[in-house]
């Protein structure tokens, strides 16, 4: 396979009648005091290109955006930006796999997220999550309950209607827990999921609607990031806690592609390279709230103070889709 290794570069204007560059990526990446309206002005003035987003509400709705763009014959835009491991066997099908990180850069990033990158060819990695239940331990105290230690503990009584999830045919972090729950729990996943549908007060489609829900104080437990916690720390709260759970921790790697048949091949080219930049890799943590790839990269205080993680796993989605058709049925019966 031929690659093109991104290197540092200087960024020079194109011609005006090509000088744009589309991002397909999620609303959490455009939301006010997110990574998007911090980088892609400094984007559009190294290289004197216009930036124009083409948003959705999460990382799998933006594939399907997509998906259904190139069925039509072209693509609305050049990158996709937050493009998640776990959906790489649709991921393959869209984009282009002739880039690579230049070694030199490559060489300084996180161990885990290294050692994962030979199985996501085409995918430039700038920042990377642990996911895990998050807790108001204040709510929890006033009624007597302890964090969850395991995925069995949620079936127990006290947490009937007391957690909201999200639901893994739209959302990458509930696509997470699913095949997180099938790797642990093997043939046993299916009856788990069976029990688990009466215990959820809901599954709403995307990490947003469902950590709204916990903020608001509906619920005592919401499946979000270890990163979670660092965040309100940060805004002065310690009440909010990541709750490891012993079976482990899986990974969520977020990175940037070329869309198959984009427009601008070579400024995309440009801009994933200066996604694993130092200047904006000091960005990251502090405003997607997610670990930076690059090792020794900025990041808040508050990261400090997170609870370390014991079994972190990586999983490439391999068998998605029969996963996924399990768990409807289960959850229908």
């Amino acid at each position: 396979m031929r690659f093109f290794f991104l290197v540092l570069v200087i960024f020079l204007p194109i011609a005006a009648s090509a000088c744009e560059l589309g991002i397909y990526t999620d609303d959490s990446v455009v939301a006010h005091g997110g990574l998007g309206p911090q980088i892609f002005p400094q984007f559009e003035k190294l290289t004197g290109c216009k930036v124009r987003v083409v948003a959705a509400p999460d990382a799998v709705q933006v594939l399907g955006r997509v998906e259904i763009d190139l069925k039509r014959g072209k693509p609305a835009a050049d990158v996709i930006l937050g493009a998640d491991t776990l959906n790489w066997e649709r991921l393959q099908k869209i984009t282009e796999r002739d880039v690579s990180v230049d070694p030199s850069v490559a060489e300084n990033f996180v161990p885990l997220v290294s050692q994962s990158l030979s199985k996501f060819p085409g995918l430039v990695p700038y920042d990377f999550g642990a996911l895990t239940f998050l807790a108001d331990s204040q709510e929890l105290a006033r009624a007597g309950v302890s964090f969850p230690k395991s995925l069995q503990d949620l079936l127990q009584p006290e947490w009937n209607k007391n957690f909201v999830l999200e639901d893994p045919r739209t959302s990458s972090p509930g696509l997470q827990l699913l095949l997180f729950s099938e790797k642990v729990l093997g043939v046993g996943f299916a009856p788990y999921w069976k029990a688990l549908r009466g215990q959820w007060l809901a599954v709403p489609p995307s990490w947003s609607a469902a950590y709204g829900m916990f903020v608001q104080g509906k619920v005592p437990l919401v499946w979000s990031y270890v990163t979670s916690e660092a965040y309100h720390r940060e805004h002065g709260s310690t009440r909010y806690r990541a709750v490891l759970l012993k079976e482990g921790q899986p990974v969520q790697i977020e990175g940037a592609l070329i869309v198959r048949g984009a427009a601008n091949p070579e400024l995309a080219r440009r801009f994933l390279n200066f996604l694993v930049s130092q200047p904006v890799q000091d960005l990251v943590g502090s405003t997607n709230w997610m670990w930076p790839v690059l090792s020794g990269a900025k990041v808040p205080a508050s990261f400090s103070q997170l609870p370390k993680l014991e079994h972190p796993v990586v999983l490439d989605g391999a068998n998605m889709g029969s996963v996924l058709k399990e768990w409807s049925k289960a959850i229908r019966e």
